[in-house]
């Protein structure tokens, strides 16, 4: 005769082999050890929010809020059940919803880093910027992240600071070497201050991690042209229309003169999802 404490923890064991797979992101297999964690004891809460997670990272947002919500029915302080369950609502445009969840998650618990910084991703949204700022360094103080720096570099991109861009992104490639969106901020902000060299050694550096992007070689050609080295800056623009047509009109004028001035403000760069 099986004891609840047995059934309990048959769940938690297929409950934990979900979120391994989870992590490898193989969530075909993940969903299947949720579902046999679930079977085993519908109230597992690990099971449940691994159940809302995968669903989330399989885009089905319906799925995801059920399992997160199932989870504060049974556990209404559980604070990273409302910072995903806001992420839900944000992505769904439910922006009301999740301000409400992102706060409730800070209000139960101060030290949760990710209600933070899903308020600053949803306050970047609104152009409140200042605000975001505010919930990053506050995330940041509880867990230093590099994905959180990043996302402080953009957000002060965006207002222009672009000295404290080019910090945060130091910082963030100090502890995570791959960034290559953090080289690629810390060029824009080189180029922004007139460094041209600075520049180019960070898109060369994000280039050698990220080989087909091609906002990074635009960002290149304009700083190529600003250094007068025309036949790099139109060898760039072409490199950039081949990988995206957005930048075959660009290349074609400046293959064709080189007096064609061509600059970042005139076509913004388009960052990284992952960062936003």
């Amino acid at each position: 005769m099986f004891e609840i404490n047995d059934i309990a923890s048959d769940a938690l064991f297929y409950s934990k082999k979900g979120w391994f797979y989870l992590f490898e992101s193989k969530y075909a297999l993940a969903q299947e050890q949720f579902e046999r964690a679930l079977e085993q004891d519908s109230l597992c809460i690990n099971a449940l929010m691994g159940a809302g997670t995968v669903s989330w990272a399989c885009t089905n947002f319906e799925g995801a809020l059920y399992f997160f919500t199932r989870v504060l029915t049974l556990d209404p302080n559980f604070s990273e059940a409302y910072s995903s369950r806001g992420a839900i609502f944000a992505t769904m445009r439910d922006y009301s919803e999740a301000l409400a969840d992102f706060n409730t998650c800070i209000r139960i618990n101060e030290s949760c880093a990710s209600g933070y910084v899903n308020r600053a991703t949803l306050n970047i949204s609104f152009q409140s910027y200042e605000a975001a700022l505010k919930d990053l360094d506050r995330a940041l103080a509880i867990e230093l992240c590099p994905a959180v720096l990043i996302k402080k570099a953009y957000t002060n991109f965006l207002l222009n600071n672009f000295e404290e861009t080019i910090e945060a992104c130091t910082y963030a490639v100090a502890l995570q070497p791959d960034a290559a969106c953090a080289y690629y901020l810390r060029g824009l902000s080189h180029y922004n201050t007139g460094d041209y060299q600075a520049a180019l050694a960070d898109f060369d550096l994000s280039l050698n991690l990220i080989p087909g992007a091609a906002d990074v070689y635009h960002a290149r050609a304009c700083a190529y042209q600003f250094l007068m080295e025309f036949e790099l800056a139109a060898q760039n623009m072409q490199r950039a229309a081949h990988l995206d047509e957005r930048f075959k009109e660009l290349a074609d004028k400046l293959s064709s003169s080189q007096n064609c001035v061509v600059s970042l403000a005139a076509m913004p760069p388009q960052l990284w999802a992952q960062i936003a």
